[in-house]
């Protein structure tokens, strides 16, 4: 009987790793379908942001967490600047990038996630020298820019 508990246990535990794995899995993949929107500037596509965006509050795995704000980072947070001529998906793409980092810092409490994110925005060199950029900032923001 003590055999049949054992084998239980590591089946417990492999079935364990592969869920673990396959999460893992299906977040890479889901950040690697945004940055292709993102760089291809296809903003009507908001799907895997919005999936990735209710995925946020139910994830605990740090590895999964790490992985996703590296990713952020490294990608300019999938921040389309919206200056010049914007269409509405466009707009809409900085609110779901917005409510993503909003949400990472509060239900991972990443504490000032959100305020670095803001700070890497107005400091970018365009954000200085464009009114309607930083009017448009004002207002998915709620803050004006400083310089």
């Amino acid at each position: 009987m003590s055999d049949f508990n054992i084998e239980s246990e590591e089946a417990r535990n492999v079935i364990i790793s592969i869920k673990v794995a396959l999460k893992i899995e299906y977040y890479e993949q889901l950040i690697k379908l945004i940055e292709k929107c993102f760089f291809e500037r296809r903003y009507s596509n908001y799907f895997y942001l919005r999936e990735i965006n209710e995925l946020i509050i139910s994830t605990t795995d740090d590895q999964i967490r790490d992985s996703l704000i590296k990713s952020l980072k490294d990608n300019q947070f999938f921040f389309p600047i919206p200056s010049g001529k914007i269409s509405t998906e466009h707009w809409d793409w900085c609110h779901l990038i917005i409510r993503l980092i909003e949400h990472i810092n509060r239900y991972w409490e990443n504490e000032n996630y959100y305020d670095d994110f803001t700070s890497h925005i107005y400091s970018l060199e365009i954000v200085k020298e464009d009114k309607l950029l930083q009017h448009r900032l004002k207002i998915l923001f709620g803050k004006v820019y400083q310089s």
